[in-house]
């Protein structure tokens, strides 16, 4: 269900320097949460949370790949949940997150990869598959999967890493898989198109097998939250205008000195990270 947070959140509320924390306490709901940035070059990020019936602990590394269109992090580290109450430790890794259109187009965020969750008491494991969407593909945010106790399958799991997650015994799963028009009956039911920006185009992987429970389904998020939490990149919060009040980039010489005739410098504006690219014309 964290992960869920994470769609259309195209970028981060600050870039947090060495040593630098985040703190909450909530005693109304029973938990505290402490974030410190432990490493800048390369970036890394611990964290601690505690409550009542858990402690949940970890760290973040993230690599960078550059795709052209898009680029993949891979978060590397691992994460740790200890449940009080049944005296098991689980311990896993994050999937890639990949960020598409960072030149034009919408930005949106996807999952993919296998996570696989162990349990260090025991031989249970879980392995979480997320699908990679492509142009021909209806799996657009689809997680699939099965819990494990050493070799055998003793539940399955289906549904959307955005909207939320369901259950159901392995027989009726794999009864609903196997049959050949199992993928019509998904999207008749969804009633979506393909479109990757819509909301509306979301699938919720909902089967609805006799034998499913619904293990978590999303929030939804409030009416501010584009200009708050989803973290909006309109000029009003993020002051991402070139216009010279905010950033100066006026070419002008009186400024720079940035001539724009050809024997002297190309101007090139990225917006996407408001750098000012400067090539020497030859």
């Amino acid at each position: 269900s964290a992960l869920s947070s994470n769609w259309e959140r195209i970028g981060k509320p600050f870039n947090p320097l060495l040593g630098e924390t985040y703190e909450l306490n909530r005693p109304d709901l029973g938990f505290r949460f402490v974030g410190e940035q432990v490493s800048h070059h390369p970036p890394v990020t611990a964290f601690y949370s505690e409550g009542q019936a858990y402690s949940f602990r970890g760290s973040i590394q993230p690599k960078l790949r550059f795709w052209g269109k898009s680029v993949e992090i891979n978060p590397k580290g691992n994460i740790t949940l200890e449940l009080h109450k049944y005296k098991e430790t689980y311990t896993w890794q994050n999937v890639n997150c990949c960020i598409h259109n960072i030149i034009v187009g919408q930005l949106w965020v996807e999952h993919s990869g296998t996570m696989e969750i162990t349990c260090s008491q025991g031989s249970l494991r879980s392995v979480l598959h997320f699908k990679q969407s492509g142009w021909f593909s209806k799996d657009l945010h689809h997680v699939e999967g099965f819990i494990y106790d050493g070799k055998k399958k003793l539940r399955a799991f289906y549904g959307s890493w955005v909207l939320g997650m369901f259950s159901s015994s392995v027989e009726d799963y794999e009864a609903f898989m196997n049959e050949p028009d199992h993928k019509a009956r998904i999207l008749a039911k969804d009633k979506s198109s393909t479109d990757h920006h819509s909301k509306a185009s979301l699938l919720t992987y909902n089967y609805d097998l006799p034998s499913q429970k619904t293990l978590w389904k999303v929030n939804p998020r409030p009416s501010y939250s584009a200009e708050y939490y989803h973290f909006s990149l309109s000029p009003q919060y993020y002051h991402f205008s070139l216009s010279p009040q905010y950033y100066h980039f006026s070419l002008s010489p009186q400024y720079y000195h940035f001539s724009l005739s050809p024997q002297y410098y190309h101007f090139s504006l990225f917006s996407m990270s408001v750098n000012v690219t400067l090539l020497k014309a030859t």
